[in-house]
């Protein structure tokens, strides 16, 4: 279509440049003259007119070449949906690992979790005071018990905060832990309700539970006043703790 509309377009040209050619000749030398004149003028224009019709008029060469883009997406699109089929079809091998990881990682911490409630531990120690002097020991045989203390978690046999701190300890660990006296063996005075206490307690009394012993010296008409006997009433403790081994209760 584009090369009919090019050939109209040269016709009507060459059919203007004819009428202005036979208006502007005046003589036939004159006329000749111009005539030549414009012949080149004509030529120069139809080799002008061809070479637009020669760019405006895609051969095979030409729509070869602006295929190529279009052939290079193609590629790419297909490359990219292969790559996609390839990772769709690793898509259950991926999941499958995934789940091997999780389940080995599980497995392997359900081994750590370290001591819980109901555990029997046993534990070596070595207590000391706020000023760094030891008060005892189960590693040091001066204190005369060179074996590691035994109890079962939860049981109510040791302080409050030893037991929480050998809770998630796993074997062979050891910590450091500081222990303020309301959590280790209590206050060396403190008072309680009546209500809290046998109804016929009389003062001089001697209270006793798994680990302190308190004797009652003052009673009031709601409460009583208890001093704490144990030795290490009313001090901050710390502990140096490994556990040593963990079993279950009934060992």
């Amino acid at each position: 279509m584009k090369i009919n509309l090019g050939t109209q377009k040269l016709l009507s040209l060459i059919r203007k440049i004819r009428s202005k050619l036979a208006i502007k000749s005046p003589s036939p030398a004159i006329g000749k003259m111009k005539i030549n004149l414009g012949t080149q003028k004509f030529s120069y224009l139809i080799r002008k007119m061809k070479s637009k019709l020669a760019i405006k008029s895609p051969s095979p060469a030409i729509g070869k070449m602006r295929n190529k883009p279009a052939i290079s997406r193609l590629s790419l699109i297909i490359t990219k949906l292969r790559g996609k089929r390839a990772i769709a079809s690793l898509l259950p091998v991926i999941i499958v690992g995934a789940v091997v990881i999780v389940a080995v990682s599980v497995w392997a911490f359900s081994g750590t979790t370290g001591a819980q409630i109901g555990d029997m531990v046993w534990v070596d120690y070595t207590g000391t005071f706020d000023n760094g002097s030891i008060f005892d020991s189960s590693v040091n045989e001066s204190f005369g018990h060179v074996a590691p203390l035994n109890f079962s978690i939860g049981a109510g046999q040791m302080i409050p905060g030893f037991e929480q701190a050998v809770i998630g300890m796993i074997v062979n660990e050891s910590k450091t832990v500081h222990i303020p006296s309301e959590d280790a063996y209590g206050p060396k005075y403190f008072e309680v309700l009546l209500s809290e206490l046998p109804a016929d307690v009389q003062i001089g009394e001697s209270l006793t539970n798994n680990i302190l012993e308190v004797i009652v010296i003052n009673i009031s008409e709601t409460t009583a006043t208890l001093e704490n006997t144990h030795p290490l009433a009313g001090e901050n403790l710390t502990f140096s703790i490994t556990l040593v081994q963990i079993g279950n209760s009934s060992q």
